[in-house]
Order: structure tokens, then sequence, then C-alpha cells
């Protein structure tokens, strides 16, 4: 943002020619894709969803069973509970915050069994 105002600045101040002016914007322009990089793949790979629909936990669990070719993927279904961990921590009812993951991990487990 401070680097955008600088650069309007300057081309108001006209300090720079138009070739330069575009040199600059793009430059800027891959900057800030560059930046914004990390926080848009983080958003899109958020599975904390799967916390409002653990309801499909026994369903997925009883397909590997039944598939024993798909158990190397229950590691991702695994993970993606990790995501559901902000969620859980922002319960009020439960004080402790073993409590509230120890919950989800019982609740993890009850359907695995």
């Amino acid at each position: 943002m401070i680097c955008k105002l600088a650069l309007e600045v300057a081309r108001q101040g006209k300090a720079l020619s138009s070739e330069e002016n575009m040199i600059f914007v793009n430059i800027f322009r891959r900057i800030e894709v560059v930046t914004e990089y990390r926080w848009k793949v983080k958003e899109a790979c958020d599975t904390s969803f799967i916390y409002w629909h653990r309801s499909i936990a026994p369903v997925y669990f009883s397909h590997v069973f039944n598939n024993p070719t798909l158990a190397p993927n229950l590691q991702y279904f695994l993970a993606s509970m990790a995501d559901c961990r902000k969620q859980i921590l922002s319960m009020r009812h439960l004080s402790s915050d073993v409590d509230k993951l120890s919950l989800l991990q019982n609740d993890i487990i009850g359907n695995f069994e």
C-alpha cells in the first residue's frame, strides 16, 4: 500500500515516464500476488467445515473398512479434522481446552470403532 502511494506521488510529480510507471505497476502486481498466495492457499485448503458435518465420519470409516486399498487415504481425512481445532477451542460450554479437544478425539475414535 505504501509502495502504491509512493508510485502515485511519483506519477503525479512527473518523476516517472509512463513506461517506467507501467514497469513499477507490473512489479507491484507481482509482489502482491506472491504475498497473497500463502493466504489464498490456506483459505482454499481449509477443511474446518467438516466439524459441522461429522456425521460423514462413520460412513467414511465403514467405506475404508470395506475397501482396504483406501486405507492410506485415511490419514488425509484425519488431518482434515485438525482444521476443526479453531471451532472446538471457541466452544464456551467447556472451560478447559484439553476437555474440548478430547471431546473431538473421543468422537472420532468412537466413529472409528
